[in-house]
């Protein structure tokens, strides 16, 4: 053979060993081969599709692979999962973590996030076990909310009866109490009657003893007479006590019945019907809302604008999820020295910090109401903790801010924590930053006039 097609043929051999190395290296580094990892352990009673080798995200940021996927012995006992983690993300797997299987996109495969524990509990040991939460399928999504309507109709159904019904009662009281009213008041009108003319006859009595006509005269001898006019005036007396006697008992029963009328328990089970509905309808937004984060039916909430802001994970947020359906991203950046001073090793906003983050709502304020406003916070540090941590610290400090002054919707508004890695372009041409962006996603054809 040649000299010349032998280094050819050396060459490209010499070529293809570089190239398989380079390509065993960049999987390997994707994988985490070369990389100091740790271990965890979480169960669930169904694995919804989770394959070995799938990814593992810690608190949105990428973070291992599915190791493996133990089989129960019995229908009683769990899946096992053993994960794969980057030794430097082991500070945010506490004892206290969740994992939880989702899909990655909308039609994505199957992802495990592990939710960033508290640091008031230890991290979790190496091959230990961490909480887990039961993926949510959409048979149970779809289940769920025909409970919900068919338990919506039945109240509906009994609450409109029982309104009719204790609109019966009521006309029925009511002619009851107007037929007592009505008898009452021909007896009290009786007595009066009885109780005038028996006045009439003692006043006649009376004139004829003052007149002189001998009344006087045959009390004083005769004795017979005057138990006579004894009688009577007791006669009288028993008869105006019965008057108040009777007065009395009608005015009790008249308030008896203004009493008794509201508290026959009606109102107390229209009230209880009443808040049996609120509960059913409270059962179908929480239903909506699991719709809202599910694989199948998300990207159509997100196309619409139903999106939980407060609940987008990073990796999602940086591949522009918020810019869906038109939308324009602009930011506004503020450096961190303009904004907060250090007290004690406490972060706090200054007045001046304060009159830039007014300039800057003053933009946001010519848009409408309903534009989501993100506010972005970026903080470098040592460790993925510390920017971590202090990324969100200046954010949510100047979304506090921004929600006590201005009072925006909720669900528009909410802060997100970076890093030092930005999304858009600061100032000065840079691809760090320490501050906040204020950033809007406005669709052009919706802008408010001046």
């Amino acid at each position: 053979m040649p000299s010349t097609e032998l280094w050819t043929v050396g060459a490209f051999v010499l070529g293809g060993a570089l190239l398989f190395v380079v390509a065993l290296f960049s999987i390997g580094d994707r994988r985490n081969l070369f990389a100091r990892n740790f271990e965890a352990v979480a169960e669930f009673q169904s694995v919804s599709g989770l394959q070995t080798g799938a990814p593992v995200r810690v608190a949105g940021f990428a973070a291992g692979e599915v190791l493996s996927v133990a089989i129960p012995g019995g229908p009683e006992q769990p899946f096992r999962v053993r994960l794969r983690l980057r030794q430097d993300l082991w500070q945010l797997v506490r004892i206290d973590s969740t994992a939880t299987i989702e899909t990655d996109g909308l039609i994505g495969n199957k992802i495990v996030q592990v939710d960033g524990g508290s640091s008031a509990t230890p991290a979790v040991a190496d091959g230990g076990l961490i909480r887990s939460r039961e993926p949510l399928e959409m048979e149970d999504i779809v289940q769920r909310v025909s409970l919900t309507i068919d338990q919506l109709n039945e109240t509906v159904v009994l609450v409109r009866g029982e309104v009719k019904e204790a609109l019966d009662a009521v006309t029925v009281l009511a002619g009851d109490a107007s037929t007592i009213v009505t008898d009452v008041g021909r007896d009290v009108q009786a007595i009066a009657g009885q109780g005038r003319r028996v006045g009439a006859h003692v006043e006649q009595i009376v004139g004829d003893v003052r007149a002189g006509r001998g009344t006087v005269g045959k009390l004083i001898s005769d004795d017979q007479l005057y138990r006579q006019a004894t009688a009577m005036a007791s006669d009288v007396q028993q008869t105006v006590a019965s008057l108040r006697s009777t007065t009395d008992n009608v005015r009790e029963m008249v308030e008896d019945l203004r009493v008794q009328a509201p508290g026959t328990g009606i109102a107390d089970d229209i009230r209880r019907t009443v808040g049996q509905a609120e509960q059913a309808v409270g059962n179908l937004a929480e239903t909506t809302e699991a719709l809202k984060h599910n694989f199948l039916v998300r990207g159509f909430f997100t196309r619409r604008g139903f999106f939980d802001m407060g609940a987008i994970p990073e990796q999602q947020y940086r591949e522009g999820q918020l810019e869906l359906g038109g939308r324009t991203a602009l930011r506004l950046w503020i450096a961190r020295e303009h904004l907060f001073e250090e007290i004690d090793g406490a972060l706090r906003l200054t007045a001046d910090g304060q009159a830039r983050l007014d300039s800057a709502m003053s933009e946001v304020l010519k848009y409408p109401p309903s534009t989501p406003l993100m506010v972005e916070g970026y903080a470098p540090g040592a460790t993925l903790e510390t920017r971590y941590r202090r990324s969100r610290e200046q954010a949510s400090q100047v979304l506090g801010y921004i929600q006590s002054r201005y009072r925006r919707d909720t669900s528009v508004t909410a802060s997100i924590p970076l890093g030092p890695d930005t999304v858009g372009e600061p100032p000065g041409d840079v691809d760090t930053w320490d501050g906040v962006a204020l950033t809007m996603y406005v669709m052009f054809d919706t802008r408010a006039s001046r």
